[in-house]
């Protein structure tokens, strides 16, 4: 009975120490500072709410690398990657990300670039920036399913563009009826994310 006992306390043991490595493991820290710390345009961000054009830090860079800023494609309130409701995005599975719950449907260039991808059906762009970093802009969360309805790409593929460009128009009015989020997401799609 005493050996039973050691070997199931032994089990639990086991079990709680993978628990706590595979939790320490593979836990995100969230890239946003508070929203007092964030800089943007040299400025303390007033609650967590977002203006196109103004500078958001998706990524602290660890020790020797760099942080990488990038400016918000559209206006709302920020969404902290851990909290954006889509696994591939909230995990870090496509890179640093940011969310937007957008106060209206226009899309701005993050950066100054050249437009590298622009999904067919208008829900997602690609950005090259000038200095050879790749980001993604994704309107909503499972607005594929949408076939393009709702949404209109003013830039083509292989477009230069400015910061600030309007890029594309989203009618959020038709994404929300169709029972998917809003949400804009932009990405940096740096291999090392």
């Amino acid at each position: 009975v005493k050996s039973a006992l050691i070997y199931l306390l032994g089990i639990l043991i086991s079990y709680i120490c993978s628990f706590l490595i595979t939790y320490g493991a593979f836990r995100k820290e969230e890239l946003l500072p508070a929203a007092q710390e964030m800089p943007i345009k040299g400025a303390i961000a007033a609650e967590s709410l977002v203006r196109h054009g103004e500078r958001l830090r998706l990524k602290e860079g660890a020790t020797g690398s760099e942080d990488i800023y990038i400016s918000a494609p559209a206006d709302g309130e920020i969404v902290p990657m851990g909290d954006i409701p889509d696994p591939v995005f909230s995990s870090g599975t496509v890179g640093d990300c940011i969310g937007i719950i957008p106060e209206n449907g226009n899309i701005y260039a993050p950066c100054d670039g050249t437009v590298s991808f622009v999904a067919e059906t208008g829900h997602a762009i690609a950005f090259t920036s000038a200095d050879g970093r790749e980001f993604l802009v994704h309107v909503g969360i499972d607005t594929v399913k949408l076939g393009g309805r709702g949404f209109n790409a003013l830039a083509r593929e292989g477009s230069a563009v400015r910061q600030g460009d309007k890029v594309l128009t989203a009618d959020l009015g038709i994404i929300g009826e169709a029972g998917v989020s809003t949400m804009v997401i932009i990405a940096c799609l740096e291999g090392d994310s």
